[in-house]
């Protein structure tokens, strides 16, 4: 990855990927996937449905957040259950 500073707003740092490094990133991450794939085996159906409810909705209210600061509005309440 490349990082530059932004000429139109110094406080932005720009970061890019550069593709001749992308097999190396790769090979890092296949190097860390036998632990996460071990970890979720562990969990059972139902704890796996919940964990990927509990993902979706902190996505969802993450998203929600963003609008309200961009806005100048207050604080939302969560997404309910689905």
């Amino acid at each position: 990855m490349t990082r530059e500073r932004d000429t139109a707003d110094r406080r932005r740092v720009l970061v890019t990927t550069v593709p001749e490094r992308m097999a190396e990133i790769g090979a890092v991450w296949e190097r860390l996937n036998g632990a996460w794939a071990a970890m979720f085996e562990a969990y059972d159906d139902d704890e796996v449905a919940l964990l990927i409810a509990h993902m979706r909705r902190t996505v969802e209210l993450s998203a929600l957040q963003v609008t309200a600061l961009r806005e100048g509005a207050p604080s939302v309440s969560g997404p309910g259950r689905a």
